[in-house]
């Protein structure tokens, strides 16, 4: 019997999965939500995680097109599953919709730490095709407005798509028209700029476009890590009244910022308290977690929900609401379980944090 509900819940999620791409492309947004959320919902009755994450992925997509983008930024987080699963492409392709979602939040931070960890997350090999689109993501934080790099972020964006086209060139990829167009639109932004520049008297050949382009193409794989953080270093951090990194690959500071509430709407910020103890924490090439100073053990973090939960704090600074913890931590749980489950792995994170301060409840 459970072998024919697993069929039927494929069979199901698979007809709206497909609708819903084929909507998406011809634009009709709305009918491909509609498609995508049925998806999303007949994938809870298979055991595990696997079908549920690609219907999350799918659901993001759908909820940015319909312009949901907060809604679109959580579903394309929740996807993180991917990393459980050991998908590294099917991840970065979630990490980079995070990026996108992010910064039509116009959290520019956090749509180039998205961006860098799509092109981590690829591992020492990283499929050509995937490492473009990364490059192309980060090189289009750098260029928007909201990010706040101006002439310097011109020059960076303009190596970034240089390496992406020469990427594809090499491998003989070719981009999805909707990775084009904004291939495209990130070198135009920077032309300008530089174009501009050029005509102010600025820095002269260095600032040419064309050059810095032929530059990014010279660079090797191994150097694009490198190259990718530099850039994102140069996006303005949004003023929040005290450091932060917003949905950034580390966060270090030495108050409470990171707070899942009960309420419907996130609490008001913690504010800094004295002594307070330092905490850092590293998404980037592995999970990590130092308290002054020292690396947490494994078994300090008990159970892969508690860190689970510590990370999605850290991407949303902010905070938010149990619900929203729960469509990303357990999306099958119904109200009684999320709300044993979330007391539980809150209370096990803060003891293990040693400090109450860092994880809070409002209400």
């Amino acid at each position: 019997m459970a072998q024919w509900t697993d069929t039927v819940a494929w069979g199901r999620t698979v007809t709206d999965g497909v609708r819903a791409d084929a909507l998406l492309r011809r634009g009709d947004h709305a009918a491909a939500l509609a498609h995508a959320e049925a998806a999303y919902r007949q994938s809870l009755a298979f055991r595990g995680t696997w079908y549920p994450t690609p219907s999350r992925a799918r659901l993001g997509a759908a909820l940015g097109a319909a312009g949901r983008a907060r809604e679109a930024h959580e579903a394309f987080l929740a996807a993180a599953g991917f990393r459980n699963e050991g998908h590294r492409w099917m991840l970065a392709s979630a990490l980079d919709g995070a990026a996108a979602q992010a910064l039509a939040l116009r959290d520019a931070a956090g749509a180039a730490a998205h961006a860098v960890e799509s092109a981590a997350s690829l591992g020492p090999e990283p499929e050509p095709w995937f490492l473009a689109r990364a490059l192309d993501a980060l090189a289009t934080v750098c260029v928007a407005p909201t990010a706040g790099t101006g002439t310097a972020g011109a020059r960076a964006a303009a190596r970034l798509l240089g390496a992406a086209a020469e990427l594809r060139r090499r491998s003989g990829v070719v981009p999805r028209t909707a990775d084009q167009a904004r291939h495209d639109a990130a070198r135009a932004a920077a032309e300008q700029v530089l174009t501009a520049a050029a005509a102010d008297g600025g820095r002269g050949q260095e600032e040419r476009f064309d050059a810095l382009l032929a530059a990014g193409a010279t660079l090797r794989a191994d150097a694009l890590p490198a190259v990718m953080r530099e850039a994102a270093a140069l996006v303005r951090r949004p003023a929040q009244g005290r450091a932060e990194e917003s949905a950034s690959s580390r966060v270090q500071s030495r108050a409470p910022q990171h707070r899942a509430a009960d309420a419907p709407a996130p609490a008001a910020e913690a504010r800094p308290a004295a002594g307070a103890r330092a905490l850092r924490t590293d998404v980037l090439g592995g999970f990590a977690v130092w308290r002054d100073g020292r690396a947490l053990a494994d078994d300090e973090l008990p159970g892969s929900k508690v860190r689970e939960l510590l990370l999605w704090l850290v991407l949303h600074p902010r905070g938010g609401t149990k619900e929203q913890v729960g469509l990303a931590l357990w999306p099958e749980a119904s109200a009684a379980q999320l709300r044993s489950n979330f007391h539980v792995t809150m209370h096990h994170l803060r003891r293990a944090l040693g400090d109450a301060r860092w994880a809070t409840r409002a209400g």
